[in-house]
């Protein structure tokens, strides 16, 4: 297939926009990935195939049993970390495509074009105080497993320290813009999706603010604040009255110092609210049509408390996590309220075996309540529940509304994606050598009437190169009670067609081959980056995982 003189431009311009970014910076802090994967699946409706009846029930989705899926494809990955005096610069760029039909080249229809996971900067305002603004990983942190609110924001986090074991962190963002902006002119330059409305007098930005009160160690900062040299005879005076000072501090801290150093809490409290769009902020005006003229008002807040430690030299670890939430999803003819509780423990053991053999083995204990609803957060499910079926612990604030299957009644579809679960987790990585290898278990039950969901069971297998990497996955769910009457009650006399009702095990098998270009390890670069006029400070490139599984990157 050939391309077309638009598209070829199109490539162009961005080839060469990515060169322009590219050229200003040392690019021994650029990192490229080419990750190829095969997935294949089976059962996901918990429904053997059965070919004896497939023609009479291929018309009736939830009667169809074939729903064998196989998928080639493959992603470039562009990542950048780079360190200036007092700030950082970062970008995580890749594009997915499929094999085949020159949809890499953009010779069919797809369209498919570079999506940013991270773009950011980060500045030390002062030695006490940094920011973040763009787009960047945010979490209420220190935590194995974040099932509470670990998300890709789009707006700015702010930290500062009132001293090496106290520090206040608030952050802000945007969730969601339906606004008409192809009406403002030069500024309507940019498309999104169709969940835009006219009228509402501007309330069209869903946005999201909090705080996070943490006690723990924070010797370490993110983003190193630097002072220049001052120009005068009372310097090296200065200096030695600072060291003083800095000795007294510490001997005064030692205590508190040994403590936190092994233990850390944390406060914290967020508060989103819903503005109008199509996908639920405008029921009450029925989607502008009548003349109310408001958002319905949707709110959630999340507040909570954040336990972690180390023990037995740091071999031993863990995080609880204690949350209440408090919201409401207003609608026409009725309101959903999300008031209740959850917790979570996670319990971490890592032991090194003569510095050859590497254990960890994880513990993951959670309950959700059935009126709770959560920021996202990550999932508990591996490759089947996670990377294909989307389950969370709990409803959660989606971009437009409250990712909630239970609520649309009338045609119910989907509910076990984000029912409130209960559930423990048991995970064990050992990694020898340039190989490793993992087992996963995972069992849930809903947590409302306790009904057994089902067991998750992943083998996982990795064997890494210098510069390419070679994964593979297998995967069986094994669906319980819970699905024998699926969907449950009430909505079981109105069983919509996506809903399958069987108890057949659902099974996965992934094989992925990964190569990396990592700048700073090329020997010629290294030569021309010894002649380069561009002097930058602290250069600090942080190496991307291997066995990333995508969580921060894909939307809801």
């Amino acid at each position: 297939m050939c391309l077309t003189m638009n598209k070829f431009m199109r490539i162009l311009r961005l080839v060469i926009l990515i060169i322009l970014v590219l050229l200003p910076l040392q690019l021994s802090a650029l990192v490229i990935y080419f990750n190829n994967y095969f997935f294949s699946f089976e059962n996901a409706d918990f429904q053997s195939y059965d070919a004896s009846v497939f023609r009479e029930n291929q018309v009736l989705r939830r009667d169809n049993s074939d729903d064998s899926y196989k998928l080639f494809y493959g992603e470039l990955r562009f990542y950048l970390n780079e360190e200036y005096k007092n700030t950082i610069f970062h970008i995580d760029a890749s594009r997915f495509n499929l094999w085949g039909a020159d949809n890499f080249q953009g010779g069919d229809d797809g369209h498919n074009t570079f999506s940013f996971s991270k773009l950011y900067f980060g500045y030390a305002i002062s030695e006490n105080s940094q920011l973040k603004l763009g787009r960047h990983k945010y979490e209420i942190g220190n935590a194995h497993y974040d099932y509470f609110f670990s998300d890709i924001i789009d707006g700015f986090s702010f930290k500062h320290y009132f001293s090496d074991f106290m520090a206040l962190g608030i952050m802000g963002d945007v969730l969601s813009n339906s606004v008409r902006n192809e009406e403002t002119g030069v500024y309507g330059i940019s498309t999104k999706d169709d969940e835009k409305l006219d009228d509402f007098r501007g309330d069209t930005i869903s946005t999201r603010v909090g705080f996070k009160l943490s006690f723990r160690d924070f010797s370490q900062r993110e983003i190193q604040y630097q002072v220049k040299e001052p120009h005068n005879t009372n310097l090296s005076r200065r200096r030695a009255k600072a060291k003083r000072k800095s000795k007294r501090v510490n001997a005064k801290n030692k205590g508190k110092s040994d403590f936190l150093s092994k233990f850390g809490l944390s406060l914290f409290a967020y508060h989103l609210s819903y503005a109008a769009n199509t996908q639920g902020g405008a029921d009450l005006s029925e989607n502008g049509k009548n003349y109310y003229n408001k958002a319905d008002g949707d709110f959630l807040n999340l507040s909570g408390i954040r336990f972690d430690g180390t023990f037995l030299e740091n071999s031993l670890k863990f995080d609880f996590t204690w949350a209440y939430s408090l919201g409401v999803d207003f609608q026409f003819n009725d309101e959903h309220r999300y008031q209740d509780h959850a917790w979570s423990l996670n319990l971490v053991w890592e032991d090194n075996f003569r510095d050859l053999i590497k254990n960890e083995f994880c513990i993951s204990l959670s309950s959700f309540a059935s009126n709770f609803a959560a920021m996202k957060g990550t999932s508990m499910g591996g490759m089947l529940l996670w990377g294909y079926k989307s389950y969370f612990a709990a409803p959660y604030a989606s971009a437009y509304h409250f990712r909630d299957y239970a609520k649309y009644n009338d045609v119910p579809q989907l509910v076990d994606r984000t029912t409130a679960k209960s559930f423990f987790k048991l995970e064990d990585e050992i990694s020898w050598l340039n190989y490793s290898i993992s087992l996963a278990l995972l069992r849930l039950w809903e947590t409302e009437q306790m009904k057994y969901m089902g067991t998750e069971l992943e083998l996982s297998f990795a064997y890494k190169l210098e510069n390419i990497s070679f994964t593979s996955r297998v995967a069986i769910f094994r669906p319980g009670e819970y699905y024998e009457n699926y969907p449950p009650e009430p909505y079981l006399e109105q069983s919509s067609g996506f809903i399958a009702n069987s108890l057949d095990d659902f099974y996965g098998f992934h094989f992925g081959v990964s190569y990396l270009l990592d700048f700073d390890e090329l020997s010629v670069y290294k030569k021309l980056n010894s002649k380069s006029k561009i002097k930058i400070q602290n250069k600090k490139i942080q190496r991307f995982n291997y066995n990333d599984s995508g969580r921060d990157r894909f939307t809801d």
